[in-house]
C-alpha cells in the first residue's frame, strides 16, 4: 500500500514540476525514489523470509532498514534542491507539500522503531530548511523554521506512538505466554484426571470386591453375636462397613462418569424393576414402608441405556426415597413406575419415575440437591451423619443420566 501511494505521489509531483525544472531534474529523482522504495519493499520480504528461518540477526536487518530510509530521505532532499534553487514560490510549495507528506508517513510507518523514523526526520526537514535559509528571504526563513518544528513535533509524536505500540505488543506477548502456560496446565490436569479415571475404573473391581466381602462377613458376625454383649459393637461395625461400601461405590461411579464409559443397549424395564424389588423390598419392609412397582400391562417397555449406569441411577434414587420417607402408620411408601412420554425431539419415549410421600424439598433447593456434597438437612456439608448420605447420590445420578443422553429432574 505504501509503495502504491508513494508511486502516485511521485508521479503527480514530477508532472507538476516538469514545466519548471525540466525532464531530468523532475523525472530523474522521482525514478530514483521509486527504485529505492521498491528495493526497500523487496528488502522487507527478504527479511521476513530470513527471520522465519532464523531470528538471530535482527540487528543486521534493522541497520539495513535504517540506511535505506536515510538514502530515500537524501534523494528527497536532492530533488528539493533543484526546485528551491529555481526560486519559484509555486513549485517550492509543491515540494514542501511532498516533503511534509513523506515526513508524516515516515512517522506513522517507522515509529515502531524510532531509529528508522529519525533516519528520515533528521535528513529531509533539516536539509530543506538549510536550502531555504541559503536562498534567503523572510518567507523562506519562516518556512525553514516551520520544517524544523515539524521534524521535532513529528519525532515527539512518533516516540509517544512507539511507547504505546511497544506496551501493546508486550501486553499481547505476555497474554500469549500466559495462554500457552494455561493451556499446558490444562492439558496436564486433563491428563492427570484421565489417568486417575483409568486407574479407578481398572481398580474398581479390586476395590469393590474386598468391601463387599467384608460386608458379608460383618453381617454373618452380627447374626452369630445377635444375643451376645458385643451385639451393639458389631452393629456399629456393620454400619461402618455399609458406609464404606456406599462411599466406594459412589467414588467408582464418579470415576466411570469421568472416563465417559457408556455402552447403550436395550434394557427391559420389567427386568430392571424386578431387580429393584429384590434389592430394596427388604429395606422398605424394615422401615415399615410399602414399595410399589408399575409397568404398563399392555406392553413390555424397552429402555435404551447403559445397563450398569441405569441401575446405579435407579438405585440412588430409590435409596434416597426410602431413606427420607418416614413410616406414616402404614401409609408411607415409594413407587417406581415406567410411563409413556415424549423426548425433547417430540419422539415417543419412556420416563422412569420414583415417587414417595416424604417431607419433600423446598422449591429453592431442588436444583442445589444435584450439586456434589450438598445435603438439605445437614449443616456439615460433605460429612456423613447417622442415617445420612454424603451428598453424592443425586449428583452422580444426574451426571450418569446426562451421560446417557437423558436427565434427572425433581417435581413437587
Amino acid at each position: 500500500t505504501s509503495l502504491a501511494v508513494t508511486t502516485v505521489q511521485l508521479a503527480l509531483v514530477a508532472w507538476l514540476l516538469l514545466p519548471y525544472i525540466g525532464v531530468a531534474a523532475a523525472v530523474g529523482p522521482a525514478l530514483l525514489l521509486l527504485a529505492a522504495n521498491l528495493e526497500r519493499v523487496l528488502y522487507l520480504r527478504r527479511m521476513a523470509h530470513a527471520r522465519a528461518i532464523d531470528d538471530a540477526q535482527q540487528q543486521r536487518w534493522a541497520r539495513g532498514m535504517v540506511w535505506r530510509i536515510a538514502l530515500s530521505g537524501a534523494l528527497v532532499a536532492a530533488w528539493a534542491h533543484f526546485v528551491i534553487r529555481w526560486g519559484d514560490e509555486t513549485i517550492i510549495f509543491y515540494v514542501l507539500s511532498l516533503a511534509t507528506i513523506l515526513s508524516a508517513g515516515a512517522m506513522t510507518q517507522f515509529c515502531i522503531w524510532p531509529p528508522a523514523m529519525w533516519a528520515h526526520l533528521m535528513v529531509v526537514p533539516p536539509a530543506i530548511a538549510l536550502q531555504l535559509i541559503a536562498l534567503g528571504g523572510t518567507s523562506r526563513l519562516a518556512g525553514a523554521g516551520f520544517f524544523l518544528l515539524l521534524a521535532l513535533a513529528l519525532g515527539m509524536a512518533g516516540l509517544r506512538f512507539a511507547r504505546a505500540l511497544h506496551s501493546d505488543m508486550a501486553t499481547r506477548q505476555r497474554n500469549e505466554q500466559l495462554t500457552r502456560e494455561l493451556d499446558e496446565r490444562r492439558q496436564q490436569a486433563e491428563a492427570a484426571s484421565a489417568s486417575k479415571s483409568r486407574f479407578l475404573a481398572a481398580a474398581g473391581h479390586d476395590l469393590r470386591q474386598p468391601t463387599h466381602a467384608l460386608t458379608l462377613l460383618t453381617d454373618s458376625l452380627r447374626q452369630r453375636l445377635a444375643h451376645s454383649p458385643e451385639a451393639p459393637l458389631v452393629a456399629q461395625l456393620c454400619d461402618g462397613m455399609a458406609n464404606l461400601t456406599d462411599l466406594v461405590d459412589e467414588v467408582m461411579d464418579i470415576s466411570r462418569i469421568d472416563s465417559h464409559e457408556v455402552r447403550l443397549e436395550p434394557v427391559s424395564a420389567q427386568a430392571l424393576l424386578t431387580r429393584a424389588e429384590q434389592a430394596f423390598r427388604h429395606s422398605a419392609e424394615a422401615r415399615g414402608l410399602a414399595l410399589w412397582l408399575r409397568v404398563p400391562a399392555n406392553r413390555a417397555p424397552v429402555l435404551l441405556a447403559d445397563p450398569a449406569l441405569l441401575w446405579r441411577v435407579l438405585s440412588n434414587l430409590l435409596s434416597n426415597a426410602l431413606r427420607y420417607t418416614p413410616d406414616q402408620d402404614g401409609r408411607g411408601g415409594v413407587m417406581v413406575a415406567v410411563r409413556r412420554t415424549h423426548g425433547t425431539d417430540a419422539r415417543p419415549a419412556w420416563r422412569l419415575e420414583v415417587r414417595d410421600n416424604g417431607p419433600g424439598i423446598a422449591a429453592d433447593q431442588r436444583e442445589q440437591v444435584f450439586e456434589e456434597l450438598y445435603q438439605v438437612h445437614n449443616p456439615h456439608r460433605g460429612q456423613r451423619l447417622l442415617g445420612e448420605g454424603y451428598g453424592l447420590g443425586l449428583a452422580v445420578a444426574r451426571r450418569m443420566a446426562r451421560l446417557m443422553g437423558s436427565d434427572v429432574r425433581m417435581h413437587a
